[in-house]
């Protein structure tokens, strides 16, 4: 079964939230011409998800379809992201076990 990425991106923010994270995600707007964008100031491509728990630390992740692409300035991002400490992730709906067992603070990778 196909899951858009609103979809999954709302499975993942109520996964999270459920089991005590504080949870990040920005939402687009939609302009009067009809285009949709998210309002930002510097780089692109910051990941979908940042979450924060007391227990189990800090978390970003790129949430995608199952076909979706991960954009050149998206990589980038988690490079740097991973390169300074943060755990980061590329997460897509057949993940979804190993996004519960990291809500409920276990590492499987």
């Amino acid at each position: 079964m196909k899951v858009s990425e609103a979809a999954f991106t709302r499975q993942v923010v109520e996964l999270l939230t459920a089991c005590g994270w504080r949870v990040y995600h920005p939402l687009p707007a939609q302009h009067r011409n009809g285009r949709w964008a998210t309002a930002t100031q510097g780089h692109t491509g910051w990941p979908d998800i940042a979450a924060a728990h007391k227990q189990h630390g800090f978390i970003v992740a790129e949430l995608k379809t199952a076909t979706g692409r991960v954009s050149d300035n998206q990589k980038a991002w988690l490079h740097t992201l991973v390169c300074a400490g943060v755990e980061a992730y590329v997460w897509r709906p057949a993940d979804i076990d190993v996004i519960r067992d990291r809500a409920q603070g276990i590492h499987t990778n």
